[in-house]
This record gives structure tokens, sequence and C-alpha cells, in this order.
């Protein structure tokens, strides 16, 4: 217990520094100058960095126990090497009491005096008490502030053009912003942040350090990313776009290193933000009259529109080349190449002299990072006809290295030189040549078929280079093997759709003939053993009863192969007409199979929920979808239930399901199941019937196709499996 006055000591003079005015260093501060006042301690302090001291330590101990440790007799003996420490100073007596806020240690209270069994049991307590208040002011001033973080969050945020969100810590996204969606995809469906590229772990990272990391999202945009630590587990994540500053970084590194090109970055209406390059030797104009302009001023009214209906047509990332004239007042007008490239914000435009050709390939390089590169071989020759420069294509088509052609007679490439020197001649006196067909060596001495076409560049000395574009024609060989070989596979194709429907035009005829003299067997045999030809005994009757049965499931086997072939034919119409479902359970054939299923102590349920309509289907032929697969269920289920389920799915669809609890499908069968002439082995069935034709599963599904309908199942093996089918409640009519 705390004394009286020592109470009332705390309460007047502690207390009172606890006020929520001051922030949490100001109020530790002073917490802890009138803890030395009141106590008479030598030494108050709020430890710094607690959680940053090596395990072991004193204040590791305190922040596990969250228990007050005191030693009122230091000496170089003691347990920890803090204790040691504080004796080396002089202080002969300490106490370490834990502040706790929000159930988490926020300090721990030094206590320091210079005399023996300073700390008595009144003390302690008082102290115990007055940290006890400091920890829930500390939690009250914490939760205050989380509190204002938040709704500032919510003020601003929520209405901020910029993307942010509100993470929690296993990463599901809580709360995110228009801007969100909009630029990084973020919807309801959105798990969490790992969707939008980045993962958590960097988000608690950065708030902990305060600091930022850099992030690109589908390949296009690129942000910097802020996370601030708002609560326990949630964060405030701001993606600010630096796309700009990224791709502009290396484009105008480029453009500092030569002086004959500039870029300009222009927004969606070609007004100029930022000019890079030395506009004054392509333009003779300062590059600053350039800001707060329009590109378009520059420009006349006809150039003018074509360049605006053909920038309006790129989508990002797109590439228009051009070259316009640009009238700069004063300093004249300037035939200049301008090639954009359209970004989220604008336009990049480079601007080259039109008469500066010598640089075409500096231009090209600058424009690398942008549109995609040639795959023809380009050479540089100059006036000797030596290489000076290739592309990487080189290496690909002809297997030399770039630092092996580079130096190399062009001469050598060519199997017909005479073809070399007269289209050198022809370009070096003003011609241009496309396409001419030659054959070049590779560096393993076989040859390639190609065409290649020349320009001659006049340098600012007058001296002469050539650009060579080489073109190989290997793959227009190989796509005219290609077309031979998808004739000689048409060809093949048609030649088995006859055979195939020549099979098709066969079993249908030998179906229709083999039930000719089944009806005759049929019919006969049911005289006999009704009696018509007079009576017959028990043996007589069991043998034209099998005549009769096997009637029956050769008739059905027939009957199935016609309705496969003609369902492969696509032959088969339906006959659409209302149906009731609820009503289809009293069907002959439905009845008949709820009565076999008895038979075999098998329970049988049809339930209709009570919402589901009547719908437009073929009645005939959706009794043969369930005859189908409530046989199946009969035939592979020993004990347990059937069961058909019927009910309302969406606005424009039923369900219809099928389940048993039979031996189930295995996983090598579920892949087989809808297949044509497939059987399931039914080995762990008590009983076997004969074998069927495998064709009524790939019926059923065929039948249901034709209603726009689709089936599938799922089944456990020695558990029982469910078939279920969705079907239309207004079926499309077939078109003749």
């Amino acid at each position: 217990m705390v004394s009286e006055l020592l109470l009332n000591k705390i309460l007047s003079e502690v207390l009172p520094t606890l006020s929520n005015s001051a922030n949490e260093d100001e109020m530790l501060n002073r917490f802890t100058s009138s803890l030395e006042s009141v106590f008479g301690i030598s030494k108050v302090s709020a430890a710094a960095n607690i959680r940053n001291r090596p395990a072991g330590s004193i204040f590791d101990y305190v922040i596990n126990t969250k228990k007050t440790y005191t030693d009122n007799q230091l000496s170089e003996y003691s347990a920890f090497p803090e204790l040691i420490d504080y004796k080396n100073k002089g202080y002969k007596s300490c106490a370490l009491f834990p502040i706790v806020a929000n159930g988490k240690v926020f300090t721990i209270l030094e206590m320091l005096s210079e005399h023996e069994n300073k700390f008595s049991e009144d003390l302690i307590n008082g102290v115990m008490f007055a940290a006890y208040l400091a920890g829930f002011a500390l939690m009250y001033k914490s939760e205050n502030s989380l509190n204002k973080k938040l709704a500032n969050y919510f003020d601003a945020a929520f209405n901020s053009p910029y993307p942010q969100m509100l993470v929690s810590k296993d990463g599901s996204i809580a709360k995110f912003n228009k801007a969100a969606i909009k630029e990084l995809g973020v919807s309801q469906q959105t798990k969490g942040v790992n969707e939008v590229g980045i993962g958590v772990d960097k988000i608690i990272t950065a708030s902990r350090q305060h600091s930022s990391f850099k992030q690109a999202h589908s390949g296009k945009y690129y942000y910097t990313v802020y996370a601030e630590n708002v609560g326990e587990n949630l964060f405030h994540v701001f993606f600010q776009n630096t796309t700009e500053p990224t791709l502009l970084s290396g484009m105008f590194g480029a453009v500092g290193g030569t002086d004959y090109s500039c870029v300009f970055v222009l927004d969606n209406d070609l007004a100029i933000l930022e000019v890079r390059g030395m506009t004054e030797r392509v333009f003779n104009y300062p590059s600053g009259l350039f800001y707060g302009k329009n590109m378009q001023n520059y420009i006349d009214e006809k150039q003018r529109e074509t360049l605006r209906k053909n920038l309006q047509s790129l989508g990002d990332g797109g590439f228009y080349h051009t070259v316009l004239d640009l009238n700069l007042g004063d300093s004249g007008t300037t035939h200049t190449h301008l090639s954009f490239v359209r970004q989220y914000y604008g336009y990049l435009a480079l601007a080259i002299k039109a008469n500066s050709e010598k640089y075409i390939k500096d231009v090209k390089e600058l424009l690398d990072d942008f549109t995609s590169i040639s795959s023809d071989i380009v050479m540089k020759v100059d006036g000797l006809g030596y290489i000076r420069e290739c592309n990487l294509p080189v290496e690909h088509a002809l297997g030399y290295k770039k630092d092996e052609i580079i130096g190399k007679e062009i001469k050598g490439l060519y199997q017909d030189t005479s073809l070399l020197d007269r289209d050198m001649t022809y370009v070096k006196n003003g011609g241009k040549i496309d396409g001419t067909y030659v054959n070049i060596f590779k560096k393993d001495g076989s040859l390639i078929p190609a065409t290649h076409s020349m320009r001659a560049l006049k340098n600012e000395d007058n001296t002469i280079e050539y650009l060579v574009d080489v073109k190989e024609l290997q793959t227009k060989s190989i796509m005219d093997d290609q077309e031979s070989m998808i004739r000689k596979q048409d060809s093949e194709i048609k030649s088995l759709k006859s055979t195939s429907e020549l099979k098709s035009q066969f079993i249908y005829n030998i179906s229709h003939e083999l039930k000719t003299p089944l009806t005759a067997i049929k019919g006969f045999s049911q005289l006999l053993y009704d009696g018509g030809y007079g009576p017959l005994n028990e043996e007589q009757k069991g043998f034209v009863k099998t005549i009769l049965d096997e009637s029956d499931r050769l008739t059905l086997i027939i009957q199935q192969v016609l309705d496969a072939t003609k369902l492969e034919a696509n032959k088969v119409k339906l006959d659409l007409k209302e149906v009731d479902l609820k009503a289809m359970q009293n069907n002959p054939s439905i009845k008949a199979l709820e009565e076999s299923a008895r038979e075999k102590d098998l329970e049988f349920s049809w339930s209709v929920d009570y919402d589901v309509p009547n719908i437009t289907a073929d009645p005939n032929r959706l009794i043969q979808v369930f005859v189908n697969l409530i046989g199946n269920s009969i035939k592979f289920t020993e004990k347990g239930s059937i069961g058909v389920r019927i009910k309302k799915k969406s606005k424009k669809r039923i369900e219809c399901s099928v389940s048993d609890t039979g031996i189930g499908i295995s996983d090598e069968d579920k892949r087989k199941i809808f297949k044509k002439f497939y059987q399931a082995p039914k080995k762990e069935l008590v009983k076997q019937d004969g074998a069927g034709t495998g064709l009524g599963l790939s019926i059923t599904k065929d039948i249901i196709s034709l209603h726009h309908g689709r089936i599938s199942f799922e089944s456990v093996h020695g558990k029982g499996t469910t078939f279920s089918f969705l079907l239309p409640i207004r079926a499309k009519e077939q078109k003749k």
C-alpha cells in the first residue's frame, strides 16, 4: 500500500505533469523530473531504444516480465551488466519500472540512487502507481494520435488524386480510393496488395524506418510507395507516380551527350512542359523561350491538323514519326524530324534537324526504349566499303559478334560482289535501292538468301557513307514449307471427314436394318409368352422371358447407337414444349426406375424446389437424360440412396442433379467418362449387370448441349457420385 502522504504528493505534484497538451517527450521529461523531486532520487530517466538492447539485458527482462526490478545493494557481482555499469558510475541502488501502454512496454523508468536500500516497499508502490498513471496517459495520447491520423486520412486521402489505401498486416486491403481503382486496378475482388505487385513485408519495413521504396506496376507506370503505421495492424500506403522521371532520366542523359537533338515533354494538348538538349544548336532558338508555349504555335495550319489527327490515334507507347517545318520567328524556319511517343501524361517528342542524317543512328538508339528495333540486319558502311556500325541481328543471322564484323569489308559478305558495286555506285549518285535479291555469306561459309536496301548519307564534311539494310529470306522459305504442309494436312482432314461420314451412315443404316428382324423376334416371342400358340410350362415361359428381356436390351442398344449417330451428324431436332419438372416424376420411365431402385433396397427421392418454374425443353429427350443418369446410379450403387434434386440456379437457369452413394468414379475414369463407347469397370459391384454400349453419358451430354446447357460431375471413389446439369428456363429456338 502507498502511504496517504506519499499518495497526496503523487496526485498533487506528479499527476499534473501527465497533461495531454504536451507531446510524449515533453510529458516524460516533466514526469521523471517530478519523480526525482517527490521521491528524492538521484537520477530518474525514461530509457531510450529499449527494444534495441541486447538479448539477456536487464531491459529485456523487464520488457518480457512487465515486472519491476529492484537492487538495493549494487556490486560488481550483480546479475546484469547494466547493474555493474551503474555501480561503476557511483550508484549504490537502483530500480527499473515498466511503463505499459496498450498492453506493451512503452518505456522503462531508470531510477538510480547514491544510497543503499533506497527503494523501500512504500517507495516502490508509489512509483508503480505513478508509472500506472503514466502508462494510462500514454495510451490515451497514442489512441488520440491514431484517431487524428485516421481522421486526417479519411478527410484527405480518399478525395486525393493519388492512389492510397489502408492495408492490414496480413496484406489484405481494408479500404482504397478512386485513384487506386483507376491506376492500380484495385477492386472489391482484390484479395491483397500482392495482386498490385507489392509485398506486405516491404510496407512493414518502410513504415518502421519511415522510408519509401520504388515499385513498377504492370510494366507501364513506376511509383514511389510510402507507408505509415496508423494502428497496431494497419498501414496507410500512399503511391506517388514517378513514371515520368524514371522513363525520362535515360533519354535526357543520352540527349545531353549530343549537340544535334533535343527532347520536348508535351501534355495531351501539346503544351511544352519541359525541354532538354541543345535547342540553340538544333533551332538557333533558346530553350527558355519554348516554356509556356504550345508546339502547335510553331507549325502551319495544314501540318498542324495532320499532326493532331495522327497523334490522337496513338495508344499508350505508340510511336509516330514525321518531318515538319517549325517556324521560330526571327530564327527562321527549320526543317525538323519529330518522333512522338505516346505517354500517360501526353507525349515525348524527339527533334533533330532533317539535314543531320549523320546522326540517324543516334536518334534510333534514343528511341530504342520506346519502340521495337528492326529485326533486319542494318550496317553503316564508309566510303571505302568498310563496316563501321551494325545492329544486334547481325549476330543471330550471320553468326558474327558485333566486334568481329565492324572493320570488315562488306564485299566479304556478298557472293556476287558486282551487285554490291553496282548498287553502291547508284545510290552514291543520288539513287535509292530497295529490295535487290542477293546471297549473303554467314560466318560458317553457308549462304542465306536475302534482299538489301541501300541509301547514301552525306556527312557535314561532304564524305559519303552508306546505310545498308539486309532482310533475310529464310522466313519466306519456312513459310512456303509450312503452307505446303497445311495444304497436305487439309487434304488428309477432308479425307478423314469423308470416311467418318461414310462410317456414320453405315452405322445408321445397319441399325435400322437390325430393328426390322428384332421387331419380329420380339412380337412372336410375346405371342408365345402370352399363350397365343398354346399354354407353356414354367421352364418354357422362362426361356421365352429371357428372349423378350434380351430383345429389349438389344433394342435399347440399337436405339442408343442410332441416337449417337444422329447427334454426331447434327441430325437431331428438338421438339420444344413447356415442361413441368414437378410432374415429370410420374413419367412411366421414371416410375420404372424408381421401382428398380426399391427392388435393390435403395432409397429413391425426387425433389423440386418451390420456386422452380416450367421450362421450355424437349420432354422426351429430357426423360432420356434422367433415365440415363438414374439408370447409371442404380447400376453402380449397392446400398444407400439415389436422389434427384431440381432447383432454380438464377433468373435464367435451373440446375438438376442426380446423386448416389455408389462406388464412385476413379481418377483415371473421370477423364474418359463422357467419351463414346467407354464403360467404367464394375469390379467393385456385388452383382455385375450385362455390359452396355458406353454411349449413355455421351448421348446425355450431347442432348444437354443441344438445349444450350452444360453437365458436370463430382465423385469420391468408394463414396458416391453427383451428376449436375444446367438448363436455360427458356430455350433458344434451333436454326433450320
